[in-house]
């Protein structure tokens, strides 16, 4: 997983980079430089990156490009390179990379993404009890389906994402002291067949999952 961060960070340091040709607009670029670097996500210093990829000056420039690079604007290929695509691609991957629920602690999503789990499984059930992580998997999900088309094994993980018995479950800023009083009923009801056969298909294809995403992204 991290290597595909690693390919992706490449592209979009060397698509940008190779294009700043002006000295005014390469010298914007390297005072955000660090907001590409850092996309690598590693396991060993993931909480390091986060931190850099959701400063106050890297959202900026996630958000909006050319709000960062306002001397790079005029130029067409830049401004193609950094349009809708690399921003939403970006956005996607600070979801599904640095995702942290209520108690700042990575959300399941997360925890795949930078390869501390390999089981793509447990991430809906375990996504449940946080309403921060439930928003951020939806976020993820609603992204793959926009690229990939609305495939039957996501819409099912989505059904049971947004099913009441995983909104019971959800602990939120406003409710963090509170737990659901149907927490068995909820695990019994977590384990639909619909859901069980989401998970079973996920298993399989969430491994393949980001570097699809990252292909399309970059390629089309």
């Amino acid at each position: 997983m991290k290597f595909l961060y690693t390919i992706l960070a490449s592209l979009a340091v060397s698509s940008v980079y190779s294009y700043s040709t002006r000295d005014d607009c390469a010298s914007q670029y390297a005072e955000v430089q660090d907001c590409l670097s850092y996309i690598t996500l590693s396991k060993d210093k993931h909480a390091e990156e986060c931190k850099v990829l959701t400063s106050e000056k890297c959202s900026k420039f996630i958000n909006d490009p050319f709000s960062v690079l306002s001397k790079c604007k005029d130029d067409a290929t830049i401004k193609a390179a950094l349009g809708d695509e690399f921003k939403d691609t970006l956005k996607y991957l600070l979801i599904a990379g640095c995702s942290t629920d209520e108690d700042k602690k990575d959300c399941p999503i997360t925890s795949f993404v930078i390869g501390e789990s390999f089981d793509f499984t447990n991430v809906v059930s375990e996504s449940c009890k946080s309403k921060s992580c439930s928003d951020a998997l939806n976020s993820y999900l609603d992204y793959t389906m926009k690229l990939t088309g609305e495939d039957e094994t996501f819409k099912k993980m989505k059904e049971e994402l947004n099913a009441d018995a995983c909104v019971k479950q959800q602990k939120s800023s406003s409710n963090s002291d509170n737990k659901s009083d149907n927490k068995s009923d909820n695990k019994s009801d977590n384990k639909s067949d619909n859901s069980s056969d989401a998970r079973l298909t996920a298993k399989i294809s969430g491994s393949l999952l980001l570097s699809l995403l990252i292909a399309y992204a970059f390629l089309i």
